[in-house]
């Protein structure tokens, strides 16, 4: 066999098992799925005098102290919130009926949940809902969820509702009282206030992008739910795109209960769930619809007395950082393989 090509026929082998070592290691859950399981909570800030009330909270809040009678509540440099801490007004802090319910429908197994704040004007808040109405059901109808590569650690799925494609709007009205805290987390760019703004909202509460009612186009909401269902790539872990909400949630043990009915048959009530059609591709549920802020039955907001754990669940290794041992080992053999086969002849002839 001549030499030139021995080391052709190894070369082209090697790079045959490395290819097909990458495209196998080729993270694919979802993005929204993979911010449930993997992405903790952007840390807020809230600067008191009264320390005690870091040992009442369960939530992704960090406590300073303060200079001044004056508590803030701020997330990075924009502060959202400042004035006297009560055991009320932290109550409206932690949480809200909006965020109840967006928690709700994220641990129930929905992709987006679409938060329309509305402008005040009926005509203009009507369009908005339709439009994003009518693209949403036709988007879950299309809607297909990547291939899980089961060899593959980096695509692990965690503990969760079944994997599938849904999406939902929730309307806010900027007159509710009880919903103040929640837009000023949402108004991140002093958005205009007299049109009806959509945030979609992901994973643990995370907001991807605002559009106002002129950028609610068929393109920009097709573009956003395709971010959001394709894989989830190392780029895209890596940004992180997007701000989250201050909800009351330990996320982690949510998401246990929610598996542990889901093996169980039951739904998220704890009740023997319906059987559902088994074998081919997943399927796209039905939109759920709308539900107004007037709706949502006012629940009396519950701080577990245990403080958020330190260290959040770490996300599975980027493939990046060991596919290249892996693909050189592989290489390797093959190399030492080849080599030992053309002495081998060699001393034959």
């Amino acid at each position: 066999m001549n030499v030139s090509r021995t080391f052709i026929l190894i070369a082209f082998v090697a790079g045959a098992l490395a290819g097909g070592a990458a495209d196998a290691l080729a993270c694919s859950v979802p993005v929204f799925r993979f911010a449930l399981n993997y992405w903790p909570g952007d840390p807020y800030q809230l600067r008191s005098q009264d320390a005690r009330l870091s040992d009442d909270l369960h939530i992704n809040l960090e406590q300073k102290p303060a200079t001044s009678q004056t508590a803030r509540l701020s997330l990075g440099d924009r502060e959202i919130w400042s004035g006297e801490l009560t055991p009320a007004t932290l109550a409206d802090l932690v949480d809200s009926p909006a965020r109840r319910e967006l928690r709700a429908r994220i641990l129930r197994g929905e992709s987006i949940v679409w938060l329309l704040v509305e402008s005040g004007d009926a005509d203009k808040d009507a369009a908005a809902e339709a439009a994003l109405t009518k693209r949403l059901k036709y988007l879950e109808s299309i809607a297909v969820v990547p291939e899980m590569q089961p060899n593959d650690p980096a695509n692990r799925l965690g503990p969760g509702p079944t994997l599938t494609v849904r999406y939902s709007i929730l309307r806010l009205s900027r007159k509710d009282p009880k919903e103040q805290l929640t837009l000023a987390m949402l108004d991140r760019d002093g958005t205009d206030k007299t049109t009806p703004i959509a945030y979609p909202v992901f994973g643990r509460c995370r907001v991807l992008i605002a559009l106002p009612q002129e950028k609610l186009t068929q393109d920009n909401i097709d573009e956003v739910c395709q971010y959001l269902t394709a894989a989830c790539s190392c780029e895209v872990k890596d940004r992180r795109i997007g701000w989250d909400l201050l909800v009351q949630c330990d996320w982690d043990q949510e998401l246990a209960k929610v598996e542990q009915r889901r093996r169980l048959g039951q739904d998220e009530t704890g009740t023997a769930a319906a059987t559902q059609p088994t074998g081919g591709s997943a399927t796209a549920a039905p939109a759920t619809k709308p539900v107004s802020q007037a709706d949502l039955v006012p629940e009396v907001v519950v701080l577990q007395a245990r403080p958020l754990p330190a260290a959040a669940v770490s996300a599975p290794a980027s493939p990046s950082s060991w596919i290249s041992p892996l693909v050189a080992v592989v290489g390797g053999i093959v190399i030492l393989a080849g080599v030992a086969g053309l002495f081998a002849m060699r001393k034959r002839s």
